[in-house]
């Protein structure tokens, strides 16, 4: 059996209330599906798109792009949990800082076509919207054409 590399992302914007603000614990859900072969899950990676949001909380300021890691991820498909509670992107992902992919301690295998779904939510209070990537990197099965055809 031959693999390819493959990776789904998705892009969840978290928006800002009336205020303009995001206060702590608000999230959004995102979801990609799966194509139609086999993933093996082996990373897991998230990033801040753009500003982070985030004033006078002594991290950065609201122009910065530091990634600053204050919010917590959950992924799961239809048919599986795969944490008993979110992972905090700061701590459980590398650190924020440099927004790094970390490797799992197990591939997980996801079958063709079904739903990855990501929540996220804010563990502090921004002064506007972000939008924070999640990005599931891993390896899919293909058959290679025989040497010839």
């Amino acid at each position: 059996m031959r693999y390819r590399t493959r990776f789904y992302a998705v892009t969840i914007p978290i928006p800002h209330d009336a205020s303009g603000k995001v206060p702590v614990g608000t999230s959004a859900t995102g979801q990609v599906t799966v194509q139609n072969f086999p993933f093996l899950l082996k990373r897991v990676g998230h990033a801040v798109i753009g500003p982070n949001g985030v004033v006078n909380a002594g991290i950065v300021n609201a122009t910065d792009v530091s990634q600053d890691g204050q919010y917590n991820v959950r992924f799961r498909t239809d048919d599986r949990n795969y944490m008993n509670e979110p992972l905090n992107a700061l701590g459980a992902y590398g650190g924020g800082q440099f927004s790094q992919i970390v490797d799992l301690p197990a591939p997980i295998e996801i079958a063709p076509m079904v739903t990855i779904a990501v929540d996220v939510q804010t563990t502090i209070e921004r002064q506007q919207g972000i939008s924070v990537q999640v990005i599931f990197s891993g390896v899919e099965p293909y058959e290679a054409a025989p040497v010839g055809s």
